[in-house]
């Protein structure tokens, strides 16, 4: 298993006294981005170069966060895209959340791919915006178009059966270079915000 990720152990005690109990065994999947082993930088449609790096300086939780860089081409916004693996995870109903902070006014479009144990796209989220130089939370849930965003659901690909996490961003339009930091990945609960670092 890749060191940027790690598996919480959840005790009961952390959860809130409005909430229902966890199990002590109860298992939350967390992507710490303490490095880029174990993380795939690449570009996307009309990128032409995706880079990442871990950063000490700025970050939400952990040692570091990942700052990425990407470049479109000059015709087109460019997408590119952060991927890992996790263990196979039923998202079923439940809800997740990155943290992510835009470093330049290029930037945009921030989105989560779940892709299944065999490959296949089971949902994709976007939403459009995020405040330049500054870090916000974005939350999604499974199934659930985001309010002020986009939302796909396909039907080859397994939701029980999510193996890979994939991050996107894109530029506002072309011959752009959009920059960002991204932290704190982790399937939370609606009665469990305190998993929210």
């Amino acid at each position: 298993m890749p060191n940027a990720f790690r598996t919480l152990i959840c005790a009961a005690f952390i959860a809130s006294a409005l909430a229902p109990a966890r199990s002590a065994e109860e298992k939350v999947i967390a992507l710490s981005f303490d490095s880029v082993e174990g993380l795939t930088c690449k570009p996307v449609f009309k990128c032409i170069e995706a880079t990442a790096h871990a950063v000490e300086a700025d970050r939400r939780e952990g040692a570091c966060s990942v700052n990425t860089t990407w470049k479109s081409a000059k015709n087109s916004y460019g997408t590119f895209s952060l991927s890992a693996e996790i263990p196979p995870t039923d998202f079923t109903g439940k809800s997740f959340a990155v943290a992510v902070k835009p470093l330049n006014p290029d930037a945009s479009g921030w989105g989560i791919e779940l892709i299944d144990v065999n490959g296949r796209r089971a949902e994709e989220y976007r939403l459009f915006e995020a405040p330049p130089n500054q870090w916000t939370v974005l939350m999604f849930t499974q199934g659930v178009k985001p309010k002020f965003g986009w939302f796909e659901q396909t039907k080859d690909g397994d939701i029980k059966r999510i193996a890979k996490i994939g991050f996107r961003a894109q530029t506002r339009a072309g011959g752009q270079t959009g920059m960002a930091l991204w932290d704190d990945f982790r399937i939370i609960s609606a009665d469990a915000a305190e998993n929210i670092a």
